[in-house]
């Protein structure tokens, strides 16, 4: 439960941050060449992955059925969700460095 109270968190964070973008990180326009949504800059990075983390925080089951692979003997999953939330954090951390190098 712990997991879905903060990706929630994530997005409400994240829908600040668009709406103050300019604001919060000045230097992600440096980093983009032409608008925010140009990829291969670092912009779609510092914009997408927080939103990813927390849909990996709130709905690990969902990718535990959908993305993860199968074991032929026993037909269940591999990647548990324990792995899944894990990628989360992970994800969330990097998008902190991120957050962090473009601020």
């Amino acid at each position: 439960m712990i997991h879905r109270l903060l990706g929630c968190t994530v997005v409400l964070v994240w829908l600040w941050t668009v709406y103050h973008l300019s604001q919060v990180m000045p230097g992600l326009h440096s980093a983009e060449s032409s608008g925010v949504y140009r990829a291969g800059r670092g912009a779609i990075y510092v914009l997408g992955l927080p939103l990813l983390a927390a849909a990996l925080l709130i709905f690990p089951d969902f990718f535990e059925d959908r993305f993860s692979p199968v074991s032929r003997m026993t037909g269940e999953a591999l990647l548990s969700v324990g792995v899944w939330r894990f990628f989360g954090y992970f994800a969330l951390l990097v998008s902190w460095g991120l957050w962090e190098l473009f601020r």
